[in-house]
C-alpha cells in the first residue's frame, strides 16, 4: 500500500477495479433472466403453439390452456429480477391471448347451437355478445352488423378466423419472447 503525503490511505488500483467490477456485475444480474425458471411455462406455450399449427380439438385446447395458466402461476412464484418480471409479463400476455381465443371458440359453438344460437347467423361468423365485447375491444376486431329478417333485431359478429388471428398474435408474442431471453453466465 502507498500513503499520500497528507496521510490518507491510497487503495491499489486493482482493488478499486475489483470493487467496481463486482458492482457492475451485480447490477447486470438484476437484468439477467434465469431461463430454467421459465422452462415448464415455455414448454406449455410451445405445446399449444404446435397443437394449433397442426389442428387441435376444443377439449384438448382447453386442457392445454389450463396447463399454460398453471405453469404461469408456478413461474410467477419464482421470478426475482426485473428482467424476469418483464418476461413473466410477456407470458401473461400469451396466456390472455389463448384464453381469449378459447372464449371466442366457445362462443362460436354457442352462436350456432339450437337453443343458444342466433337465428340467421352465417356459419362463418360468431355472434358478439357481452362476453365477447372486451375481446373485440382489446384486439380492435372488425365486426359486421346483421339484422334478423323476421324480428328486425340487429347484432354484430366477427369472423370465425378470429380464433386463428388470436393464435397468430400469441405465436408472434412467443417469438418476441424467444428473441429476448438470455441465459445468465
Amino acid at each position: 500500500m502507498q500513503f499520500c503525503p497528507n496521510s490518507r490511505l491510497v487503495l491499489p488500483s486493482s482493488i478499486i477495479a475489483m470493487v467496481l467490477g463486482l458492482l457492475v456485475a451485480s447490477c447486470g444480474m438484476n437484468n439477467a433472466v434465469d431461463r430454467t425458471k421459465f422452462d415448464a411455462l415455455n414448454r406449455a406455450a410451445t405445446t399449444i403453439q404446435a397443437s394449433t399449427s397442426v389442428g387441435v380439438g376444443l377439449v384438448k385446447f382447453q386442457e392445454l390452456v389450463q396447463v399454460l395458466a398453471t405453469e404461469y402461476a408456478l413461474a410467477s412464484q419464482k421470478v426475482t429480477t426485473p428482467a424476469e418480471k418483464e418476461l413473466l409479463s410477456r407470458y401473461q400476455t400469451v396466456v390472455e391471448i389463448y384464453r381469449d381465443s378459447l372464449l371466442v371458440w366457445n362462443r362460436d359453438i354457442t352462436s350456432h347451437g339450437y337453443s343458444t344460437g342466433v337465428a340467421g347467423l352465417p356459419a362463418e361468423r360468431i355472434h358478439v355478445n357481452e362476453e365477447l365485447e372486451p375481446v373485440v375491444t382489446r384486439y380492435q376486431l372488425t365486426t359486421e352488423l346483421h339484422t334478423q329478417e323476421y324480428s328486425g333485431t340487429q347484432y354484430r359478429s366477427i369472423p370465425k378466423s378470429t380464433i386463428q388471428l388470436l393464435w397468430a398474435k400469441a405465436e408472434a408474442e412467443l417469438r418476441a419472447i424467444g428473441s429476448r431471453t438470455t441465459t445468465p453466465s
